[in-house]
């Protein structure tokens, strides 16, 4: 049993020391669509299915961006996607 806690123990100080490692944090700017590689500027570029989307976060900030379908119903909450 102590074998196990002191292995707990171990992985947990891991990830604490480790932890600014393990989030995703991009090396460039964020882009806008239209710096975008040709064919990624726009859902339609790549035949999907989409809606235009607007969050007001709590704040009063509006965040633009499509919610993309899933290829069927059953899959739709699998699959959906939103980007902004």
């Amino acid at each position: 049993m102590k074998t196990l806690f002191y292995i707990a123990a171990i992985v947990v100080g891991l990830i604490a020391y480790f932890q600014n490692n393990l989030l995703y944090m991009p090396t460039e700017p964020i882009q806008y669509p239209h710096e975008n590689e040709p064919g990624y500027h726009h859902p339609l570029q790549q035949n999907m299915n989409y809606k235009d989307i607007t969050l007001r976060t709590s704040d009063d900030v509006n965040i633009k961006g499509w919610f993309i379908f899933g290829n069927s119903a059953k899959n739709l909450t699998k699959s959906a996607a939103m980007k902004y």
